[in-house]
């Protein structure tokens, strides 16, 4: 009697990694070789003037940059950098959901037309979006003073002054990033099933009940990811700060990635600079295991959504040894502009 001959399924995890194959062979030589080259150089001694004779040092280099020209600079540093990042999530990923729920709303017209418009910032150059946001804080022709003085408010020196320029700085990369936030959610949006709500309604729920227990809920691992890729995004932002403050005034805008390029570039030490990327890398992932333990962990989605206003919050601290830092090197022209302006964050 014949029997048919039954062919061995190949297993599906070896398909999966020969589909992968082509992205992996690709991301060996343009992204892993690269970081694993900045991890080496991180460990040596190395100079714009000396590139061909590095000199090992373990990890001296992050030591040095520990404990760089004031022991409080590196914390201004750090606090620059979680007050930018922290304040610019906050304010994308809110104002990026407010739109997507207002355009995901069956009354609103032309919701394909608004859906463009909004993309428009994230598909513009970093550093045309920089120069346009430094013309508009320009405190003689900028448009914004002009707004402040028709409403009857002094002019501003809006990147000019230590207690505004960050503010100002979150502001423009808000611009920019909420058009991400905004595509996700919007994604996100369209993925829940109609009759969810159809449920909801007739179980008797308004509409701020419906979003409430169904659309945030399944909003869920949009937010997460949106959270992960909006972090990782304004962690390592540097053509905005470089185009508009440069880090200053008075290094209330050195940011991690600024820094990493003056040290690297600018100063000529290229073992400090490779330091300092490899701790940019560090706080990513560190971030990322963070983001993805608490999303799985967690019940709700408020975890995920108190946890930029803890962030904001644990800053403080460092924000003092900032200031005491600024005080105690700039002496009494800091005084004077703690005094005159109110601070903004």
């Amino acid at each position: 009697m014949w029997t048919p001959v039954r062919r061995k399924r190949r297993p599906t995890w070896l398909v999966a990694y020969a589909l992968l194959a082509p992205a992996l062979v690709l991301m060996v030589p343009f992204q892993v070789y690269p970081v694993l080259e900045a991890v080496w150089l991180s460990l040596h001694r190395v100079s714009l003037t000396r590139l061909h004779a590095p000199q090992f040092v373990g990890l001296d280099n992050y030591l040095r940059i520990a404990r760089y020209q004031d022991p409080d600079f590196v914390p201004t540093v750090l606090a620059n950098t979680a007050r930018f990042v922290s304040g610019s999530l906050l304010l994308q990923m809110g104002l990026g959901l407010l739109l997507a729920l207002l355009v995901h709303q069956t009354w609103v017209r032309g919701r394909p037309v608004f859906r463009s418009i909004y993309l428009i910032p994230w598909v513009t150059t970093g550093v045309i979006a920089a120069y346009s946001w430094r013309f508009i804080y320009d405190p003689r022709t900028g448009i914004l003073n002009h707004l402040v003085v028709r409403a009857g408010g002094a002019p501003q020196s809006w990147l000019a002054d230590p207690r505004l320029s960050m503010g100002s700085l979150i502001l423009a990369n808000t611009w920019k990033g909420t058009a991400f936030s905004f595509l996700v959610q919007t994604a996100g949006l369209q993925s829940i099933d109609p009759e969810l709500y159809d449920a909801a309604r007739v179980d008797g729920a308004s509409g701020w009940q419906a979003t409430l227990y169904v659309t945030l809920p399944l909003l869920r691992p949009f937010l997460l990811i949106n959270l992960i890729i909006a972090s990782l995004h304004t962690l390592n932002v540097f053509d905005l700060i470089y185009v508009t403050t440069g880090g200053g005034p008075l290094f209330s805008t050195e940011v991690m990635s600024l820094f990493m390029y003056h040290l690297a570039f600018e100063w000529g030490q290229l073992g400090l600079g490779a330091a300092v990327a490899t701790v940019i890398l560090a706080l990513s992932l560190a971030l990322t295991l963070l983001y993805l333990g608490l999303g799985i962990a967690a019940g709700s989605l408020w975890v995920l959504l108190l946890l930029l206003p803890v962030l904001v919050i644990l800053t403080e601290g460092v924000v003092k040894r900032e200031e005491a830092y600024l005080e105690r090197t700039f002496g009494e022209a800091y005084r004077r502009y703690r005094a005159a302006t109110p601070r903004w964050i």
